[in-house]
């Protein structure tokens, strides 16, 4: 029961982060809007952060708390209903009101490019970290 309360734990972050990911692309306009900053710019710094400083925290928790276990495994599948869940709940507390802040037409095929290499990712790291314990 504890590893499954520690696997659920994992994948909670794991979901929040590529939430996080996802959030921040999808909101840049917005962000650029409300803080009056250069749209490349913070576009810039969220492509920076997304694909810099969240793999590394991913690899960092991976490391410290997972101690990869082949329970592990399943963190690359419960991931994906806590994004879920907090991709609602952000939708719901923070409705879009300004059409301006929509996402663009190729946004879809970004999201499910990164979802894919995300995914990957997690896989990849859980294996290295199998193989060199």
């Amino acid at each position: 029961m504890k590893r499954l309360f520690k696997v659920n734990i994992v994948s909670a972050v794991y979901g929040f982060l590529f939430f996080i990911a996802f959030e921040l692309i999808a909101n840049g306009y917005r962000i650029s809007r409300l803080g009056a900053w250069d749209g490349r710019n913070v576009f810039h710094l969220i492509y920076l952060f997304d694909f810099i400083v969240l793999p590394l925290l991913l690899a960092i928790f991976l490391y410290a708390k997972n101690k990869f276990k082949y329970s592990s495994y399943w963190s690359i599948i419960l991931w994906a209903p806590y994004t879920v869940i907090f991709m609602i709940s952000f939708g719901q507390i923070f409705p879009l009101t300004y059409r301006g802040d929509s996402t663009g037409p190729g946004f879809g095929f970004i999201m499910a490019l990164l979802f894919v290499f995300y995914i990957a990712y997690m896989f990849i790291m859980n294996f290295i970290g199998k193989t060199a314990r």
